[in-house]
């Protein structure tokens, strides 16, 4: 029972990655404020993105590296971060700290964007 709850919260990271890679694609156009709420997977992209622009630029267009700069970091990111936290720490601490994660970021990243609705 301990191993499934650990595999839901390894596979809610991952979701939560590729939402948020998503999301920060759409929102890309318009403002980047939900850097503050990707900040793990921005920081991979602004890390290791350029690889991908060197390898992969020859192959595919310029839409398609632009998603991929930020799914797959921001995925990777997440799901890094939630198989670390489901090895060392209780799910109720994981779950205490991606609230307090939600309130800080999420929160002040819809505070700042509130006029742009």
């Amino acid at each position: 029972m301990k191993n499934n709850k650990k595999l839901i919260i390894i596979a809610c990271f991952i979701a939560f990655g590729v939402l948020v890679g998503f999301l920060s694609i759409w929102y890309h156009r318009h403002y980047d404020l939900l850097f503050y709420f990707d900040l793990p997977g921005e920081l991979l992209n602004v890390a290791f993105g350029s690889f991908l622009w060197d390898f992969l630029n020859d192959i595919l267009s310029e839409n398609v590296l632009h998603a991929l700069s930020h799914v797959v970091p921001s995925t990777l990111a997440w799901g890094i971060m939630g198989i670390l936290l489901a090895i060392f720490l209780k799910p109720k601490v994981i779950a205490w700290i991606m609230v307090v994660y939600f309130v800080l970021f999420g929160g002040f990243t819809l505070y700042i964007s509130w006029p742009l609705f």
